[in-house]
């Protein structure tokens, strides 16, 4: 009797340690359940947290390509008006190039990122068109009376209100070809992306006039820009020849006294005279070949859309009367060779 109560005892345990311990398992259970509950509910709400911080984070990136694009529009504008009020003001030849550099690297499509709002080419064309756009109305006044002439040496004797417009149009005409440092830096970054500049604008728009009028292409296929400029076409060919002009006077005012001395100019139109160029280190004659090598450029361009290139009468008298002298004995192979090249380059200037 005593060993079946013990055994009722043992069974009694074992039922109490089970049933204690499914309680345990039980308890476990809800409070994991409980933390589940609660976990979930903190995911949610971190979630919540962070999808509020990126539509923050967007509409602040948002805000700021705004601000950027504003405050560049602003400021890019003021130093274009900027640049082409000093150009007036400067009497210096030296001077209003500068200015004039400035004008055209102040331009927005310089500036242009493929970033926040400036994101894809389609930007960077639209800037480009309304630089196109502007240019040709504010070249305008540096027009007088719509005279539509090539005059490099304008104002040389007698400086007047006239002259100094021409002149001003003259150091507009050399310097369309500037970039920007900031766009310059990009093009190093992005290997392949084409540089653009108002000198670069004028040669595409004037090429693809043929093709447009042929029926090969439509003007719609074309970037804005093309339009604009095609619209102020007699405009961009004087340009075009007034850069071939001034590009080829400034080779004579680097490479002689004639910019100081108005005799001396008076002097190589009436007379033979011989342009010595070891005179110049190499640097200086690179320099000068860079004149005439742009000079041709733009000849050829000329040529290419149909037009005879104009040559200011004076500059072909002083050209007729040069010659050239070069001292190959003293020199480095490497002066040797770009002399040569000047030398190359200056008998196809002169062929009128």
């Amino acid at each position: 009797m005593m060993k079946q109560n013990k055994n009722i005892f043992f069974l009694f345990l074992l039922c109490s340690t089970t049933l204690l311990n499914a309680c345990d398992v039980k308890k476990n259970i809800d409070e994991m359940h409980d933390s589940t509950v609660e976990m979930n509910r903190t995911t949610k709400e971190m979630n919540d947290t962070t999808s509020q911080m990126n539509n923050r984070t967007t509409d602040l990136q948002s805000a700021t390509n705004e601000l950027y694009d504003a405050l560049r529009q602003g400021d890019s504008l003021a130093a274009r008006r900027s640049a082409l009020d000093n150009l007036l003001k400067a009497t210096d030849p030296a001077r209003k190039l500068s200015e004039a550099g400035k004008y055209f690297m102040s331009f927005e499509f310089q500036f242009w990122s493929d970033q926040g709002q400036d994101k894809g080419l389609g930007k960077r064309e639209e800037l480009a068109t309304l630089a196109a756009r502007e240019f040709f109305k504010d070249v305008q006044q540096f027009i007088p009376n719509g005279e539509m002439d090539p005059k490099p040496f304008k104002g040389q004797i007698f400086a007047t209100e006239k002259s100094n417009l021409i002149n001003s149009l003259n150091a507009l005409s050399v310097t369309t070809q500037c970039l920007n440092p900031k766009q310059e830096v990009y093009l190093r970054e992005k290997k392949g992306m084409a540089p653009l500049s108002m000198n670069l604008m004028i040669e595409e728009s004037l090429l693809a006039k043929s093709k447009i009028e042929s029926g090969e292409k439509r003007l719609n296929e074309y970037p804005g820009y093309v339009a604009e400029i095609l619209a102020n076409e007699s405009t961009a060919v004087y340009l075009l020849e007034a850069r071939y002009n001034y590009l080829s006077a400034l080779f004579l005012g680097r490479s002689t006294n004639i910019a100081h001395d108005k005799l001396a100019g008076a002097k190589y139109i009436a007379m033979k005279w011989t342009l010595d160029l070891s005179k110049f280190n190499f640097a200086q004659v690179e320099e000068l070949n860079k004149f005439l090598t742009a000079a041709l450029k733009t000849k050829s361009l000329l040529k290419q859309v149909g037009i005879t290139p104009r040559m200011d009468i004076l500059l072909v008298h002083m050209y007729k009367n040069m010659s050239l002298a070069r001292n190959l004995k003293a020199t480095t192979a490497s002066k040797a060779a770009i002399e040569r090249e000047l030398s190359q380059n200056l008998s196809e200037l002169k062929k009128f």
